[in-house]
């Protein structure tokens, strides 16, 4: 059984974060501390960064603008971030089993702490995280909506009817 601890990060501790960061292929730009500390400066949000922790290594997390609005905790998206995903470690293994393990830990300890912690949460969820059911076994409202990616490069044009392609 693991080690699993999940709190929020000091800002001296962003750097940690950054480091996870970088080798999280669901990572982008708008989830560095670059980012979020200058949109939540600008804007005056509340930044918080819940990592969770195997031993001392972060092995995911997500990023919050934390709040109250009518005598309620709210944990929501960061303003000018296209989402405030779940982000997980990649784990080195050729068993999907342990793969899809490694991800509902994760995100059983992040569903956990935030119903325990907010009246209201909203994430939006990258691509990349392919199993939300933890959300929805302790209860959250999960909405999925699909966007799609196309390599308009690799797509013969001359297959698609005029109608389509435009």
């Amino acid at each position: 059984m693991s080690n699993i601890q999940i709190r929020y990060l000091d800002k001296e501790e962003f750097s940690l974060w950054d480091k996870f960061i970088s080798i999280a292929p669901s990572a982008t730009i708008f989830d560095g501390t670059n980012w979020l500390t200058t949109v939540c400066d600008a804007l005056k949000c509340n930044l918080k960064i819940l990592a969770v922790f195997n031993g001392d290594e972060i092995t995911g997390g997500v990023t919050l603008n934390v709040s109250k609005k009518y005598t309620k905790s709210v944990a929501t998206r960061i303003p000018l971030c296209p989402t405030n995903s779940c982000i997980i470690s990649p784990l080195p293994t050729t068993f999907p089993a342990k793969e899809v393990r490694h991800v509902l830990e994760i995100t059983d300890a992040i569903a956990g702490f935030l119903k325990s912690n907010f009246d209201f949460v909203s994430i939006t969820n990258n691509h990349y995280l392919m199993d939300i059911r933890s959300f929805s076994w302790q209860g959250y409202h999960v909405s999925v909506q699909y966007t799609y990616h196309v390599d308009l490069g690799l797509v013969n044009m001359s297959q698609i009817t005029p109608n389509r392609r435009n």
